[in-house]
């Protein structure tokens, strides 16, 4: 328990989705519950590796209010993985720049359906040169069908 808060770790040992809806997930003994709220929801593999979670809830499914965005590894020195949550359907727009701001590269400016996505990142620029070690922005840019934008950026670490 920190500041009031209950932190810890929420799993299936079937391998299975948790439920939705009203269900017993534990018990507190002397402590009348009436409700949990989650927050900070990820998931992961058995090796501890980063998985996309969508939420679900009274029968249909529900995207995260906002686009999520992992690299792995990171640091990384031949190819990284590049997992991205779309909340909504929508242009996408995926760049990575240096630190002084300039493009490297595009890695999609397509329109994605709402979920999870995976690309990969070789550390080269446009022309396919291979890039320096250093520091480099990761940008992501959904503009919704519906209207509304969704921005994300994250370090990445590329080391030779």
């Amino acid at each position: 328990v920190v500041d009031d808060h209950i932190i810890g770790i929420l799993f299936s040992l079937s391998g299975k989705e948790i439920p939705t809806g009203n269900t017993d997930l534990f018990r507190f003994e002397g402590i009348d519950i009436d409700a949990i709220e989650f927050s900070g929801i990820f998931g992961g593999d058995l090796s501890g590796n980063y998985v996309p979670v969508l939420k679900k809830g009274e029968g249909a499914t529900i995207l995260a209010s906002e686009a999520d965005l992992h690299v792995n590894p990171n640091p990384f020195s031949y190819s990284t993985q590049i997992n991205y949550l779309v909340p909504e359907n929508g242009l996408v727009n995926m760049r990575i720049f240096d630190l002084t701001g300039k493009e490297i590269k595009s890695l999609t400016n397509a329109y994605h359906q709402s979920g999870n996505h995976t690309t990969n990142w070789n550390g080269t620029n446009s022309e396919g040169q291979l890039l320096k070690s250093g520091i480099y922005l990761l940008q992501l840019k959904i503009k919704s069908a519906s209207g509304n934008t969704y921005n994300k950026e994250v370090k990445i670490v590329l080391s030779k």
